[in-house]
């Protein structure tokens, strides 16, 4: 009996064509849900994958459905600084499904002087995550990520340097297209 089962479970699955993934991708994924309203906030990404095993996306859209901005090279999710980030994706396997870990890196620097005060703030981040993609046919993919699991912040205000380590999961779910 668990022989039958097995066999119903993985015929279907082997019969499915293996698609592999394009070498230039874009996508469109949910933003993380910590911030306010992001069912109603969606990243547009640039992925390049030089290799199989090996990729880099770079943010450089957003469509804001809440405070309606539709806008190319602007993340701010409301903060004060636009941040700017690359995600470098390590794949596990090159199948049409596949498994891969998911490194962020991101700084900001901002400085302004005021009435009150001159200031400035740098701010440098890397958070780790993983991923699964599906693709179901030869250009376009569907996927999901647990992002930052682990996450590390340095900053520096005004000459005070802060340090701090935590998780702040989340899922992202999006679809990649390949344009080569």
């Amino acid at each position: 009996m668990k022989k039958l089962a097995f066999l119903v479970l993985v015929l279907p699955l082997s019969a499915c064509p293996l698609y592999s993934r394009s070498r230039l991708e874009t996508s469109l994924s949910n933003v993380h849900p910590a911030y306010n309203e992001w069912y109603k906030r969606y990243n547009l990404s640039l992925t390049v994958n030089p290799s199989d095993r090996f990729g880099l996306r770079i943010s450089f859209g957003l469509l804001d459905f809440e405070g309606k901005d539709f806008s190319l090279n602007s993340h701010s999710y409301g903060y004060v600084y636009p941040y700017n980030s690359v995600d470098v994706l390590l794949y596990f396997t090159r199948d049409n499904v596949s498994l891969y870990s998911l490194l962020n890196m991101g700084a900001s620097f901002n400085s302004e002087s005021n009435y009150y005060e001159d200031y400035s703030t740098f701010y440098i981040y890397t958070t780790f995550g993983l991923g699964v993609d599906w693709y179901f046919s030869g250009r376009a993919a569907c996927f999901v990520e647990i992002q930052d699991l682990l996450g590390f912040y340095y900053s520096r205000y005004n000459g005070e340097n802060r340090f701090n380590a935590d998780d702040n999961p989340g899922i992202a779910l999006g679809l990649k297209f390949g344009l080569y």
